[in-house]
């Protein structure tokens, strides 16, 4: 999961079916137990009035290897312990949109003729280091020249490398950004990447720095210890220009297991835990348990080696994937945990914001493969091209959902004369079932440019690729949707990639805890950790 993510810009789905009824850190009665993914809690209300003080355990997925915040960006332990301590410019909420954090206010910026920007981002004048510094417009300017000497893979699509940093310049909290090129994402460029502190850090090789540690914060909480094997510890940042947080202290326990046993034991407090109907229903079974189950930007698909000569034409790929009913695989994978998922029919673009040519290309092709010239050979087996219709299924991970996927596509795909059968490794496939990142869509669209490193399919096609380019010199609105919509009819048409269903997501905590909330986004189950506080009236 981890090596999918990417910059939280634009969210294409945001279903987030929150089924505990928290509020934050507010007063008043909540329900003692969840019972059902439809919001209905089926327990007597009792009072839960926050408390000051107090300890919360959070669970980390392992031991972090570092604590450098560019290591966050691709470890979700770190990405526990940093999101906190380090504030971003913008934050990612819950429903996928980028909140102001560090920033005074949204950014200003002029346009040349060609489209360029020079943009002015302002930090809130009570921002302070905790050493006392004040975080201003260096560190912005320093932040950008550290994205912008990443390679490009690592920068998670941040367009870092448009910026002319000799060119850009500070005054105060200001900090003035000179682009080279029209960049559409200027407004979200530095959304869920810490701001670093240049007074600590100019000289400095960033990638081998606080590997165990993080000596300065500029978030609600600060970093206080490292167990090895056990613990990291944060307590609060009494320089942040927030709120003082209801917790003293927060604990980071490495724990690679994905159940709520340690929950009931009482071993653990808030955890992200496998969505899975067993989860579910032992969460639903016990009054000390909250459950939030939703879906976020992550989407599961089925890719197509394009180099494979069984799946080479995009016909033929438009046939097989006609032939799958993806509301069976909601019903059967989804429902059960999510009940208003839907079965997800655009990649780069929102199913609700598609225009009709995008939703069903007029040359989508039948599911059966006769159509396209292909013929059944006396087993019943389909041969196109002079190839048995033997297809090869991988899985990019052992997910649960993985096999039930699996399964569902070779009862399906059988009706219209297609074997599947597992591939031998990993390099020789013709479908794969993966989990796919399509919260910003520039990003995503990576994965089948024709000189990308992440493209895995051999897919290219430089018609897209001039719609990607064309779509990221402009900022959010209809003349890029418009952009992207072509974009998205070409995949329709190609079929190098077929989207399933957007991805469920659970969070647990006991309800001795208030304030979590589900964020499938990069910002993880910390985001608003300044939020948490434990109850009174709640059985321990």
């Amino acid at each position: 999961m981890a090596a999918m993510r990417g910059a939280v810009l634009t969210l294409l789905l945001a279903a987030v079916t929150t089924v505990a009824c928290t509020d934050g850190a507010g007063t008043g009665a909540e329900p003692d137990a969840i019972g059902a993914t439809d919001g209905v809690a089926v327990s007597e209300p009792v009072p839960r009035r926050p408390v000051a003080g107090g300890t919360v355990r959070v669970r980390a997925p392992a031991e972090p290897a570092s604590l450098n915040p560019l290591a966050a960006l691709e470890d979700d332990a770190a990405a526990l312990v940093t999101h906190p301590v380090l504030a971003p410019l913008w934050r990612t909420g819950p429903d996928g949109a980028a909140q102001l954090w560090l920033l005074a206010a949204e950014p200003e910026a002029t346009v040349d003729e060609d489209g360029t920007p020079t943009v002015v981002y302002e930090v809130r004048d009570d921002a302070v280091w905790s050493d006392g510094e004040p975080i201003d417009g260096r560190d912005v300017l320093f932040t950008l020249q550290t994205c912008q000497a990443l390679a490009p893979g690592e920068r998670g699509g941040r367009q870092c490398g448009a910026v002319d940093t000799a060119a850009s310049h500070a005054d105060g909290r200001r900090a003035t950004v000179v682009f080279t090129r029209p960049v559409g994402t200027w407004r979200a460029l530095l959304t869920d990447l810490p701001v670093l502190p240049e007074h600590l850090l100019r000289g400095r090789d960033v990638r081998d720095v606080w590997l165990r540690t993080l000596p300065v914060s500029s978030g609600p909480f600060r970093f206080a210890s490292w167990t090895p094997g056990e613990r990291i510890v944060l307590v609060p940042n009494d320089t942040w220009w927030g709120e003082r947080p209801p917790l003293d202290r927060i604990e980071v326990v490495f724990d690679g297991v994905d159940g709520i046993s340690d929950l009931l034991d009482g071993m653990i407090d808030v955890a992200t835990v496998d969505a899975s109907v067993a989860n579910l229903e032992r969460a639903r079974a016990t009054p000390r348990l909250r459950i939030a189950v939703g879906t976020g930007t992550t989407v599961e698909a089925l890719d197509f080696n394009v180099a494979s000569p069984r799946v080479g034409r995009a016909a033929v790929r438009r046939a097989v994937v006609a032939a799958l009913d993806t509301q069976v695989l909601v019903d059967e994978v989804v429902g059960p945990i999510v009940p208003a998922a839907r079965p997800r029919r655009q990649l780069l673009v929102g199913d609700a914001d598609a225009p009709p040519a995008a939703t069903e290309p007029p040359d989508a092709g039948p599911g059966d493969l006769g159509r396209v010239g292909c013929r059944k050979d006396a087993d019943g087996i389909a041969v196109c091209d002079g190839a048995p219709m033997r297809l090869r299924l991988a899985v990019a991970d052992d997910a649960w959902r993985h096999g039930l996927v699996a399964e569902y596509v070779t009862s399906q795909l059988a009706g219209i004369g297609v074997a599947v059968v597992a591939a031998d490794d990993e390099a020789s496939w013709d479908l794969r079932v993966d989990t796919i990142d399509a919260a910003d869509p520039l990003t995503m669209g990576r994965r089948w440019r024709c000189d990308s490193v992440a493209n895995e399919q051999a897919y290219c096609n430089p018609a897209l690729d001039d719609l990607l380019d064309r779509a990221s010199r402009l900022a959010p609105g209809e003349e890029r949707d418009a952009l992207l919509a072509e974009a998205e009819l070409m995949l329709a048409r190609d079929r190098p990639t077929f989207p399933l269903y957007p991805v469920p997501h659970m969070l647990a905590y006991r309800s001795v805890v208030r304030g979590p909330a589900i964020n499938s986004g990069l910002s993880g189950v910390t985001w608003n950790a300044e939020k948490w506080a434990r109850t009174a009236g709640a059985p321990d």
